[in-house]
């Protein structure tokens, strides 16, 4: 008799550390998965058209990767970077199709780079011994601040919500070993 009684007790709390994991798993899973519909993702090689509805992209026809502009129809491909000692690659427009960011490994090591929708004005914005690459414009969500405007990544607003999922789990965890000591 006394040995039901122990086995039952036993499958009763197994079942609620069960219950408060699944639920500290849902609401982690539930979280994550916000996070990653706020970042920013790239799905192809060849840059959005700006506002001059022009395509940037790269290609090797020439030899080597650079960088080429074309109208939106496949018209009018034109050659902006000539580095034949380097890769030029990854061009991203800036918001009002006057700029283009791009990396490039001139120096020996990946840096980005912007130049101007025709070519000219190709600026190194980077100086680094390691690798800089993949080169995004992203709008900038700002919030006043003091009644200043100040720029704020996605993850950052997360970030107090990621905290709180992970003390809710860290809890969650004390109590089950602390029920389990005490049985």
């Amino acid at each position: 008799m006394s040995f039901k009684r122990g086995w039952k007790r036993l499958n009763d709390e197994a079942r609620k550390t069960g219950r408060l994991f699944i639920a500290t798993l849902l609401m982690t899973t539930l979280v994550f998965s916000m996070a990653l519909m706020l970042m920013p993702t790239q799905l192809a090689w060849a840059a959005f058209p700006g506002a001059n509805g022009k395509i940037a992209f790269d290609s090797i026809r020439d030899g080597d990767w650079e960088i080429f502009v074309m109208n939106s129809d496949g018209s009018g491909p034109t050659q902006l970077t000539f580095i034949h000692t380097a890769v030029d690659a990854e061009p991203a427009w800036s918001p009002d199709g006057s700029k283009i960011a791009f990396m490039s490994d001139r120096d020996g090591e990946w840096e980005i780079f912007v130049m101007n929708s025709d070519g000219s004005g190709q600026t190194q914005l980077t100086f680094n011994t390691v690798d800089d690459m993949d080169p995004d414009w992203q709008p900038i969500i700002a919030r006043p601040v003091g009644g200043v405007a100040t720029p704020v990544d996605k993850l950052s607003i997360l970030t107090p919500y990621l905290a709180l999922i992970g003390l809710i789990g860290a809890v969650a965890g004390a109590v089950g070993l602390i029920r389990r000591r005490k049985s």
